[in-house]
C-alpha cells in the first residue's frame, strides 16, 4: 500500500493576518531587510494563512506582498525560500 505524505506546516495558532502584514512590512521597510523575520514568518503559516497576509497586505500598503517581497530580499536562501512559496508569484 502506498504511504501517503502530508504537508508538515500547520495552522499557526493565534493567527493574526494583519499582525502578520505589519511584520513584513517593517522587515522590508528602510535599508536591509530583516531576512530572520520574513522566513520565520513565512516557514510557520499554512498555505490558506499566507494568502491572507497577501490580502491583508494589499489591504493595508496598497502593494501586492510579492512585488515587495522580490524588491527587497536580496539573499538566495530567501529567495529559494519565496521560489517555494505558492503565495509568491514574479520572483
Amino acid at each position: 500500500m502506498a504511504q501517503v505524505l502530508r504537508g508538515t506546516v500547520t495552522d499557526f495558532p493565534g493567527f493574526d493576518s494583519r499582525a502578520d502584514a505589519e511584520t513584513l512590512r517593517k522587515a522590508m521597510k528602510g535599508l536591509g531587510t530583516d531576512e530572520e523575520s520574513i522566513l520565520t514568518l513565512l516557514t510557520s503559516r499554512s498555505n490558506a494563512q499566507r494568502q491572507e497576509i497577501a490580502e491583508e497586505f494589499k489591504t493595508l500598503f496598497g502593494k501586492e506582498v510579492s512585488f515587495c517581497v522580490s524588491g527587497w530580499t536580496p539573499g538566495p536562501v530567501l529567495s529559494m525560500e519565496l521560489q517555494c512559496s505558492p503565495w509568491v508569484e514574479g520572483v
